[in-house]
């Protein structure tokens, strides 16, 4: 089939749904074609952060192939709560006349674009959405963000409730947010979650070996990693105040964190440690998706203190256990005995759950066996792609 995959935002090189997905529908033979703006999403500071990796947020016009997929890239208008208002939309039915228009955002300009044009072309309509409390709580106002949304639901709830086939909730606490805030009625929200690409995500002996020797960690060492944005709405600085604890008691404990920090909140989280630990912090900064395997592979447990994160199942994939907090969004990541969750803004208990973990090296060889089981059976983006076909 011919399917059109509409991102705000798309930069491949940091993963994300929005480039496993179009990849996965590829390898289960469709042709699909990318429909984006040409700038990459507006990561809080950016310039310390991803664009460290991509580059400028500005990318020229084009169309052209990016990671074997079919991506093309309009002009930015302008932005509105880390949405891309862009054109092309008509440009690209009239010429293609795609079979299913899959939109990633529901409370969006595009959405709503193509539930208006849905009557003209007859393509299925689905929209893609993984928008978590957690998330909305954390960032930006409050107020403002309850205003816009209100204003969603009184001018475009019914349209797009009646111009779309189906809503796709990628977390188990995102359907609350599309009936809440965006007005979409429930019935017609299934929850198909995020994956893993089985392919590139698993444990590798060689690249725990090297990247122990790169950050002069000792292979006996017992290293605990997080991986994404570094900021405060990620709750990192509650992970560095266990790992102070922890650092007192046991000398061989690592901390190895994959992503940059804004030099503040690094000072802040810095200083929640005793300088005499600071040592046994890695700052190993922004890293393309593809190597991360290399990094799940080095370590012993995973840490996301707070908001869920889609390095989850990657960890998972690459036999790695992790720790979340008691109010995650993603039950299903860790259906499967695969993890531990400590009580959420306690790095006491946060601690505590590190410590058994270190404690206990079969149970978590058991939990890190058990995770990549769950990610083969349940996980794997082309199984996931294929739902959304279905």
């Amino acid at each position: 089939m011919r399917i059109l995959f509409v991102v705000d935002y798309y930069q491949p090189a940091l993963g994300y749904g929005s480039y496993y997905v179009p990849k996965a529908l590829v390898g289960l033979g469709h042709q699909v074609v990318i429909l984006t703006s040409n700038y990459f999403y507006p990561f809080p500071h950016y310039a310390e952060t991803a664009g460290k990796i991509l580059g400028p947020r500005e990318q020229k016009v084009s169309v052209k192939k990016e990671e074997g997929v079919l991506v093309v890239r309009k002009r930015l208008w302008f932005e509105v709560f880390t949405r891309a208002i862009f054109g092309g939309q008509l440009e690209y039915l009239k010429k293609k006349r795609p079979d299913i228009v899959i939109v990633d955002k529901t409370a969006g300009y595009n959405t709503i674009v193509f539930s208006i044009l849905k009557p003209f072309f007859g393509y299925r309509l689905i929209s893609v959405d993984a928008h978590l409390p957690s998330g909305f709580m954390a960032e930006g106002n409050i107020i403002l963000k309850e205003f816009f949304y209100l204003c969603f639901r009184l001018f475009f709830a019914g349209l797009i409730n009646k111009m779309v086939d189906k809503f796709i909730a990628v977390q188990e606490a995102t359907k609350d947010i599309m009936i809440k805030y965006y007005g979409v009625k429930s019935e017609k929200i299934v929850h198909i979650p995020l994956g893993t690409d089985l392919s590139l995500f698993k444990y590798d002996n060689t690249s725990r070996k090297l990247i122990r020797k790169r950050y002069s960690i000792g292979m006996k060492d017992f290293v605990v990693i997080y991986t994404g944005k570094i900021i405060k709405e990620k709750g990192v600085h509650i992970l560095f105040s266990a790992f102070n604890m922890l650092a007192k008691r046991y000398s061989d404990i690592k901390l190895l964190l994959v992503g940059s920090a804004n030099k503040d909140y690094e000072r802040e989280c810095f200083g929640l440690l005793e300088k005499e630990y600071h040592s046994r912090v890695i700052l190993a900064g922004f890293q393309e998706a593809k190597c991360l395997y290399k990094f799940y592979s080095a370590a012993d447990v995973g840490v996301w203190p707070l908001q869920e994160s889609m390095s989850m199942n990657d960890a998972a994939a690459c036999s790695l256990p992790f720790i979340a907090n008691s109010k995650i969004g993603a039950l299903a990541r860790l259906s499967n005995n695969n993890a531990l969750l400590y009580r959420i803004g306690s790095h006491r208990d946060l601690a505590a759950k590190i410590e058994y973990l270190y404690r206990n090296k079969r149970m978590r060889k058991k939990m890190g066996m058990r995770g990549r089981e769950l990610m083969e059976r349940e996980f794997d983006w082309r199984v996931i792609a294929s739902r959304y076909i279905d």
